[in-house]
């Protein structure tokens, strides 16, 4: 990838002088898979409240009024669920296991 290039030469560059070259190489690789992060959250964002929608539409035309409020209340609980996984990670500090684990 172009980016992961760029982002690596630049970080590499920047830190050459005042750190070691596996710290400098380690710090670029994090930033970048912390971009796709970024990038995977803003379409899991974007898709989530279009599943939610298109899942209602559905449980109008199937079920009965009663499911489709069930429906709603379940599909708002996953949303939030997901959205405060989100935050969590973005929130967090998790630069070395994050690495280690993905």
């Amino acid at each position: 990838d172009a980016r992961f290039v760029a982002l690596l030469d630049t970080r590499f560059n920047a830190r050459f002088d005042t750190r070691s070259d596996f710290d400098a190489l380690f710090d670029a690789c994090f930033d970048a898979r912390f971009v796709a992060l970024l990038d995977a959250r803003f379409v899991v964002l974007m898709l989530v409240p279009m599943l939610v929608l298109i899942s209602m539409l559905f449980s109008m035309l199937v079920f009965d009024a009663g499911l489709v409020v069930s429906m709603l209340v379940l599909n708002l609980m996953l949303f939030s669920t997901l959205m405060l996984v989100l935050l969590l990670f973005s929130m967090l500090d998790i630069r070395r296991w994050f690495v280690l684990l993905f």
